[in-house]
C-alpha cells in the first residue's frame, strides 16, 4: 500500500488521472480525477520516527453522470491495494462547472 501502488491502481480504473491539477481542466469534456499529497503522519517509537504515512486526497469530477460507477471503481482500486481511506465529500453537484464532485482522503506508505 504505497503511494506508487495507489497511483497504479487509480490509473487501472480507466478514469483519466493526474497529480495535483489538470492544465486547462475547463476544456475537458469527460470525467476525470486528481490525486495529491496533503499531509504526513509519523509514528514515534523510542523517541524516533519509526513509521511514516502520507495523507492525500483523490478528487473525481464527473460530468457524464452523477459518478456513482466511477466512484465505485475508485473505491475498488483503493481496496485492491489495501489503502486506508474515507469518503470526505460528495457527491456534490457544482452548478458553475456542471460537474459532480467527489473527494476521498487516503493514508499510504510513502
Amino acid at each position: 500500500m504505497t503511494y506508487a501502488d495507489l497511483i497504479q491502481a487509480l490509473n487501472a480504473t480507466g478514469i483519466p488521472f493526474t497529480e495535483a491539477a489538470w492544465h486547462d481542466a475547463t476544456k475537458l469534456k469527460d470525467d476525470y480525477g486528481v490525486y495529491a499529497l496533503d499531509n504526513r503522519h509519523d509514528l514515534m517509537a523510542n523517541n524516533k520516527h519509526s513509521e511514516r504515512f502520507v495523507e492525500g486526497t483523490i478528487d473525481l469530477f464527473a460530468i457524464t453522470s452523477r459518478g456513482d460507477h466511477q466512484a465505485a471503481l475508485i473505491e475498488t482500486a483503493l481496496e485492491s491495494v489495501g489503502t486506508f481511506w474515507r469518503l470526505n465529500y460528495g457527491p456534490h453537484y457544482e452548478q458553475d462547472t456542471r460537474y459532480t464532485h467527489w473527494e476521498w482522503v487516503f493514508d499510504v506508505l510513502p
